[in-house]
């Protein structure tokens, strides 16, 4: 029987998923697809499975998020595996929680983004931003996570703005590269630019970060080509911490 993985980071507004071989210890290849859309329509995205079929699925999702419970049946009958949900508490103790308050829910992409970070700085204080849907950062430290923020998506707020104010939508820019705004598209993209690299220059100031011990990860992080140029993109990275707990935990 092979080592292979079926990972899954079911976000909110798209499925991401990849084949991660243990024996290799590599992510053979990734696709996506948008959050509504059937198992099976994720499995014609990807080539002949033949002897890289996963036999078992690892997932980042809340358990308490109703729609992923009829994908993952799907997903279980379609390859025949186990599944393993890590939002769950007894798959979350590689990492010292004591920070958090009793009861408080740290979602699973934020526990695998700090796995994978404590892992590639070697326990110095290290950030992780993931732009997506959701904005999320998370500081790690010595094994333990010291502090999280969240934001919601500056690209969604423009667009709930247009929507109440009939802005055009074609006057909400794709890229967030200004630092001046003399008309409303600029104004908007400059907002964000300045908001979002404020947002993470102030977290890496107060928490003593060196800029190499930053990640930007996420669908929105193509947008903001200022921070980009200070800080390191990993895409996926997700997935990526799902795999690095495979490897710890040989699930």
């Amino acid at each position: 029987m092979n080592n292979n993985y079926l990972l899954i980071d079911y976000g909110n507004s798209f499925i991401k998923a990849a084949i991660y071989s243990l024996d290799q210890d590599e992510i053979i290849e990734t696709r996506q697809i948008a959050r509504g859309k059937s198992a099976r329509d994720l499995f014609r995205l990807f080539r002949y499975l033949g002897d890289r079929r996963p036999n078992k699925v690892v997932v980042s999702a809340s358990p308490s998020v109703n729609v992923v419970g009829p994908f993952l049946e799907d997903i279980k009958k379609l390859l025949n595996a186990s599944i393993i949900i890590v939002g769950k508490p007894e798959f979350m103790n590689l990492i010292d929680l004591s920070n958090i308050k009793p009861n408080v829910f740290i979602g699973p992409d934020i526990y695998a983004c700090s796995y994978k970070a404590i892992q590639m700085f070697d326990n110095q204080p290290a950030l992780v931003v993931s732009l997506g849907t959701a904005y999320f950062a998370v500081v790690v430290n010595q094994k333990k996570i010291e502090s999280c923020f969240l934001l919601p998506s500056l690209t969604k707020g423009m667009e709930t703005i247009a929507k109440l104010t009939n802005i055009p939508n074609d006057y909400i820019p794709e890229m967030y590269d200004k630092n001046k705004g003399l008309n409303t598209p600029n104004a908007f993209a400059s907002g964000a630019n300045v908001c979002i690299e404020g947002f993470v220059d102030n977290i890496v100031k107060m928490h003593n970060i060196d800029p190499k011990n930053v990640i930007l990860t996420g669908g929105d992080v193509f947008r903001y080509t200022n921070i980009k140029k200070k800080y390191k993109e990993v895409k996926n990275f997700v997935l990526t911490g799902l795999a690095a707990l495979i490897k710890e935990k040989k699930w």
